[in-house]
């Protein structure tokens, strides 16, 4: 199976799961997405925003159970979007989705000490499978 098609079941694993009151909110570089032949328009319980559309319109508007973004964007990075979420009061679930880490608990302790109240933790993606 290419790596494509394993990230393609990958999504749909998590959107099968999600649940029909879940609002996921992905914050993240739509312009790269679209270019690699991603969607990146609302589907279901998923909302696409880069991250200057991170405001306290779109928390309200999207009202969401929990965002995603990458560790690091085009031009922005995981404290970036801590940031913005302290700002606008945000304490829901945040999860930032990253390759294998050497220290992933370095980067959590620096999000707690920034925003305390944020429920923050790193999603760690396997690597994928060779080819055949």
């Amino acid at each position: 199976m290419s790596i494509l098609a394993h990230k393609i079941r990958a999504q749909e694993d998590v959107t099968d799961k999600a649940e029909t009151n879940d609002r996921i909110l992905i914050v993240g570089n739509i312009a790269r997405w679209t270019a690699q032949g991603r969607a990146a328009i609302p589907c279901g319980t998923f909302q696409f925003n880069e991250i200057e559309q991170l405001t306290a319109t779109i928390l309200d508007d999207a009202a969401p159970t929990m965002i995603f973004s990458p560790l690091v964007g085009d031009d922005f990075d995981v404290m970036d979007v801590v940031e913005q979420l302290s700002d606008l009061g945000f304490s829901g679930q945040y999860r930032v989705i990253a390759d294998a880490l050497p220290n992933p608990e370095m980067i959590r302790k620096e999000v707690r000490a920034v925003a305390p109240d944020l429920d923050f933790d790193l999603l760690m993606m396997p690597d994928a499978p060779d080819e055949a």
